[in-house]
């Protein structure tokens, strides 16, 4: 039987790859050096709607609006010549998406994405609850230069209901939030209060600089000190006002000021003459701004003031002096301690340290990082129809539950969508996978009859045939096999993509046909052995039990079923007044916990990705593997040669650099001549005083400088020497020479034999 859950979704996940395929090849990859194996062509395409289909050829944002206030619906592209087609990026993206799914890619995170919560019920997770004590009031503004900067405010009081109705001179929040009944979306906001202050006739100004006293009378035993007006006061501030959880039971005069079943206070943010004032970070700002206050009423309203002199009021904590988290109420929405992004991080750190390493569809399609860009070698092109008829209009809620919901978003230990434990959130999970829409045979509708929110489209009707062409250039055998898998599902009968707008609905089910592939000049079918085999080669690089038994077979199981039209795999809802089913689901039924289960545990059955490349992929990878062997063999002879080139090199070098030495020092060496023969110490004494040190030392240096006697111009050195030594006494010519003299200077100096 099939699975019912209390959650659920027209759509579900395909689980996500623990790691990340980085393609070794990536770094030599070439627009204009081809690949030993590189193919280049083309692949005909046939698109066959199964649904009504719907893609838009684009608007302006004036043509946009001006077509919803006429209440005109959008249409479909159109070439010049009147022939309805399906834009090229969208063929791309759709083919792409299961391209990342099934080469184990990362997923694509906007790094500024942040969500949060006010999980009331759950103290470990909101622990708001219990730390009011480090909550602060204060001011935003953006300052002269861009910069958002908070103003702390010196103290937060607060003030009844019935204090401002006294200064407003109405009964206004008595008469709007002590009634009967329960309060709408929209009249729980802070902005639908000030309106209707507006409406009144009365400035906010009213509320600013005003001047308080505490009042005791309510104050006791309680955890906030209470004030009310008074001119004399000494605390001066000015009123902020929240918004209201929901509609108080009753308000009884005699009760008035005090805490009864609603809420009957707001605050004052009392003036500082001299504010502590934090910097808040840009990046900080925009996630509030983008995506924890997106389409928040309060916050669009408030914005309006973050150039006023004051700013907006805000509560906030901080942390080592930074602001931590901050929000429009006491209790506000705490953000995530981590960000999908962060979550995608630790999984892509798995696998390289390079952030910026490309993985396969990256490879294929191009990209553009902070440091390296690739451009994409497969361009695809419009895919026109020539039956292509426009069917009636449908009216659709075209938006969907907000990331930020857990029980879908995040990975549960569930079983049939019953938790066994505890959620994991953003602080602690992981991300379910990548997002697939339920396929159907019907389409289905929602709208709200708010044109703000609902879309007027007229889509083409199903059965409409689209051509197109798909060109690849200098791409490896794994590349083209990976790109015939992502249009194929791994070439897996009864399998259709989704395309264009309204997927939630059932619209944009297509059926993908390859009509011819042209490679390298030779024309080929899906069916030939080489083009099987570039799909084992991809298979080869990719393939684990993990990708065989949870990814692959998950996204054929979720791109085959067709799913019934049962509220089971529609939104959930959520009313303005009455059911939630998102918060039912939370809180279960007897303490149990719901979450989405995968789509094949919900009994359609499951299908199995195609392995008939099975047998090829083991042949392939004994190929590669040999192929790296011989390759390892070469490698290593080639380093081997460079090894004893460079060994051989060093030698020589040597050599030469101890030749050039060894001159050198010849150089230097008759450079100095015979100088020696003349030195002396501090008293004046020479250093060589007898005959035989002067013919050690003056063979040592005709030996030294290579010179078979002395040269000329160094004989008078000599002389001066021998002459000296020769009026020294005995001592000094012992060993006197008169032949070792006429030998080392050729005959030009002699002493007699006396």
């Amino acid at each position: 039987m099939p699975v019912r859950s209390k959650v659920y979704a027209p759509f579900n996940f395909v689980p996500l790859s623990s790691k990340v395929f980085y393609p070794d090849w990536s770094e030599k990859i070439s627009q204009d050096k081809p690949f030993e194996e590189g193919l280049s062509g083309w692949i005909d395409l046939t698109i066959a709607a199964k649904m009504p289909i719907f893609v838009s050829d684009g608007h302006t944002k004036r043509e946009e609006d001006e077509r919803k206030k006429e209440k005109k619906p959008e249409r479909a592209a159109k070439t010049p010549d009147g022939r309805f087609y399906l834009p090229a990026t969208s063929v791309k993206g759709c083919v792409r998406n299961v391209l990342e799914i099934l080469g184990n890619c990362k997923m694509k995170i906007d790094p500024r994405a942040r969500f949060a919560q006010r999980e009331w019920s759950n103290n470990a997770l909101y622990t708001l609850k219990d730390d009011q004590s480090k909550i602060l009031g204060g001011w935003i503004k953006e300052d002269e230069n861009g910069d958002y900067v908070l103003k702390e405010c010196k103290r937060i009081y607060r003030i009844g209901l019935h204090c401002i109705d006294e200064l407003l001179g109405s009964d206004l929040m008595k008469r709007k939030f002590f009634g009967s009944g329960k309060l709408t979306d929209e009249e729980k906001t802070s902005s639908y209060k000030y309106k209707m202050i507006r409406k009144l006739g009365k400035s906010f100004s009213i509320f600013r600089d005003l001047t308080f006293k505490e009042d005791d009378e309510v104050s006791k035993g309680r955890n906030w000190t209470r004030v009310r007006p008074d001119d004399d006061g000494d605390i001066r501030g000015t009123i902020v006002l929240t918004g209201q959880p929901d509609m108080a039971k009753f308000w009884k005069e005699d009760r008035e000021g005090k805490m009864g079943a609603g809420k009957y206070y707001e605050f004052v943010f009392e003036d500082s003459e001299h504010p502590k004032k934090y910097k808040i970070p840009e990046e900080l700002f925009k996630q509030y701004d983008r995506f924890i206050y997106k389409d928040n009423a309060d916050w669009a309203f408030a914005k309006k003031e973050l150039k006023d002199p004051r700013g907006i009021p805000v509560f906030f904590r901080v942390e080592r002096d930074n602001v931590k988290d901050f929000g429009l109420a006491l209790l506000y929405k705490l953000p995530y301690s981590r960000t999908p992004a962060d979550i995608e991080g630790v999984r892509r750190d798995r696998s390289r340290e390079d952030q910026e390493m490309p993985d396969l569809a990256e490879c294929i399609f191009g990209y553009t990082g902070k440091e390296k860009s690739l451009r994409g070698r497969v361009q695809f092109s419009n895919f026109i129809s020539e039956n292509a008829k426009e069917s009636r209009e449908y009216i659709l809620i075209l938006n969907g539950p907000k990331a930020s919901y857990y029980p879908i978003y995040i990975k549960q230990d569930n079983r049939g969508g019953q938790l066994t434990g505890n959620y994991k959130t953003y602080n602690d999970g992981e991300l379910s996978g990548w997002k697939r829409y339920h396929i159907r045979e019907q389409a289905w509708e929602k709208k709200t009859d708010n044109d703000d929110v609902d879309s007027r489209i007229v889509p083409l009707e199903a059965g409409a045939t689209f051509t197109g062409r798909v060109r690849f250039h200098n791409m490896l055998p794994q590349e083209l096999g990976a790109l015939l898998s992502a249009i194929t599902f791994h070439q897996t009968e009864g399998c259709y993509h989704q395309i264009g707008k309204a997927k939630p609905y059932g619209f944009g089910k297509v059926e993908m046909n390859v009509a011819a592939i042209h490679v390298n000049g030779e024309e080929k079918k899906l069916d030939d052995d080489d083009v099987r085999r570039m799909f084992a080669r991809f298979e080869m690089y990719v393939h684990d039990n993990a990708w065989w038994e949870t990814i692959a077979n998950e996204l054929v199981t979720i791109a085959s079923k067709n799913v019934p039209d049962e509220e089971q795999y529609k939104y959930m809802t959520l009313e303005m007044t009455g059911r939630n089913d998102f918060t039912e689901a939370k809180g279960g039924d007897k303490g149990i916990k719901y979450s989405l289960p995968w789509f094949s545990a919900h009994g359609y059955g499951r299908k199995t990705v195609n392995k008939d490349f099975y047998e090829l992929c083991l042949e392939e990878k004994q190929k590669a593997e040999e192929q790296e062997r011989i390759c390892k063999e070469q490698e290593k002879e080639e380093q081997d040669r460079i090894a004893k080139e460079e060994k051989e090199r060093e030698t020589a070098e040597a050599a030469k650099r101890a030749d050039e030495e060894k001159k050198r020092k010849l150089e230097e060496k008759k450079k100095e001549g015979l100088a020696f023969l003349e030195k002396t110490n501090i008293a004046g004494k020479y250093y060589i005083d007898d005959f035989n040190e002067v013919k050690k030392r003056v063979n040592q240096w005709l030996e030294k400088a290579e010179y078979p006697v002395v040269p000329e111009d160094e004989i008078p050195r000599l002389k001066a020497a021998l002459d000296r030594i020769k009026e020294g006494g005995k001592k000094a010519i012992k060993g006197w020479n008169n032949d070792w003299i006429s030998k080392v200077t050729n005959g030009k100096l002699s002493y007699s034999e006396e």
